[in-house]
């Protein structure tokens, strides 16, 4: 026997028919659990306990799924690490593979087995396989130290890869001032000799 309490499906029904009303009144997964989703484009939070820099964006999301329409306009970084946008009306906080990969992170999994993830610094975490209802649906635990961890030696190295770019930049920008302030010298230089030539 499986309790599948706080479970919804797609429904054509009425909005106003008994079960679809009940559905609308859902449960959401673990609210501690971050699950690693094969079919989301995007990665998902649902409520800001693990976010920070949460903002406002200029341009708002819209979402749908077997669970119904999300909507959201807000968005964090989860546990300083990694974009996210706060969908308080979600099913589950979700991280999209296919985002993830996007952003140079490696994913490896084989059937039956915990999938391991790796950031683009090269530091890696194992998602467990969920069991019951939700069986087999990889999955980490928010709470757990391990996990905190992780998220920030990943947030860490994206701070230090964050100032090695700015640092070149600024090198590059101290590099172009320096040429154009030469080229200018010639040119000007190149204009004299012209000048006193004619």
């Amino acid at each position: 026997d499986y309790d599948f309490t706080g479970v919804a499906f797609a429904q054509t029904a009425a909005r106003t028919h008994a079960a679809v009303m009940a559905q609308a009144r859902r449960k959401t997964l673990n609210k501690h659990h971050l699950y690693l989703d094969t079919c989301s484009s995007i990665n998902q939070a649902l409520e800001r306990g693990y976010l920070t820099m949460i903002s406002p964006t200029k341009c708002g999301l819209r979402v749908g799924c077997n669970a119904g329409i999300s909507k959201s306009n807000t968005k964090g970084m989860l546990l300083d690490a990694v974009d996210m946008w706060l969908v308080s009306d979600g099913v589950a906080n979700l991280l999209s593979v296919g985002w993830l990969e996007l952003h140079g992170w490696r994913i490896k999994y084989e059937t039956g087995t915990a999938w391991e993830v790796t950031s683009p610094g090269g530091l890696s975490i194992t998602f467990r396989r969920d069991v019951g209802v939700l069986s087999g649906f990889p999955y980490i635990d928010m709470r757990e130290q391990g996990v905190q961890n992780f998220f920030a030696q990943v947030a860490a190295q994206r701070e230090a890869i964050g100032r090695e770019r700015g640092e070149r930049y600024m090198m590059a920008q101290h590099l172009v001032r320096q040429w154009s302030a030469k080229l200018l010298y010639l040119l000007h230089q190149c204009g004299q000799r012209q000048h006193r030539d004619a």
